[in-house]
């Protein structure tokens, strides 16, 4: 029976949810990884997607000096690496050193993508605006890339505490 509950039970009832690392850079070239499951896709022609980003977050900082960002969906085996992306700072963090993440250029933005990602965007912000205490980011996807050998997918549950992996048959 449906009854009234917290915002944070909806969450963990709704679970499991995608999982990804959204990495953005600073002005002065400071890469940063999030780790982030509020985002959607939102249009085929041109293609976009949007991303939700906490006002107060490093992030939100990064987007707003350089609007450009890849979304990079981890294999299962960073997930440890990837959930640890959701818990620490960049303020306070240099993440891609600390968590050993390797990275690879991208073809089309200044932020790098994650080497072990079964598919990764990337994204030039062509709009933003504020939704309360996170902000949400159009991005033009202008690079596709994928892993055709890649069919696990990285989900957390349990309030974005715990990682799982789901194995799809892909065609």
């Amino acid at each position: 029976m449906l009854k009234t509950v917290d915002f944070d039970r909806t969450l963990i009832l709704t679970s499991p949810h995608y999982y990804s690392l959204l990495v953005t850079i600073s002005k002065d070239k400071k890469i940063d990884v999030m780790g982030l499951s509020w985002f959607m896709f939102t249009s085929f022609s041109p293609p976009l997607l949007a991303v939700s980003v906490g006002n107060t977050r490093n992030t939100y900082k990064n987007l707003k000096e350089v609007p450009e960002f890849s979304l990079c969906f981890p294999k299962p085996e960073i997930a440890e690496k990837a959930i640890q992306c959701g818990m620490f700072s960049g303020k306070d963090m240099d993440k891609i050193k600390e968590l050993k993440l390797e990275t690879l250029n991208s073809a089309k933005i200044n932020p790098p993508i994650i080497k072990d990602s079964i598919v990764a965007y990337e994204c030039e912000v062509m709009n933003s605006f504020a939704t309360g205490d996170h902000s949400i980011f159009i991005g033009k996807i202008k690079n596709y890339l994928g892993d055709n050998d890649a069919y696990e997918h990285i989900y957390v549950k349990d309030g974005y505490s715990t990682t799982i992996s789901i194995r799809y048959d892909i065609k």
